[in-house]
């Protein structure tokens, strides 16, 4: 196998769910069950826009879910 997609030996996809999933990441909230891209950008001291191209990247990914909406914002958790 190439060392293209791997990372220490473990496919790239999940080496990543591991890291972001993992409790206190700097980017996503701390202690909420549920966030907003809103939030996400607060938490990494960006744009909107930023955090709504990163939410997609990780819901595709499924590292986040998507679980409902909060107001006219979309409401994500981190999957388990």
């Amino acid at each position: 196998m190439s060392g293209i997609g791997l990372l220490n030996e473990k496919p790239l996809h999940a080496s990543l769910k591991q890291w972001y999933a993992r409790p206190g990441v700097r980017f996503l909230p701390n202690g909420l069950d549920s966030f907003t891209t809103s939030d996400l950008a607060t938490g990494m001291n960006t744009r909107r826009e930023l955090a709504q191209k990163m939410a997609y990247c990780l819901r595709e990914s499924r590292m986040i879910e998507l679980i409902g909406r909060r107001g006219r914002a979309n409401l994500y958790r981190i999957s388990v």
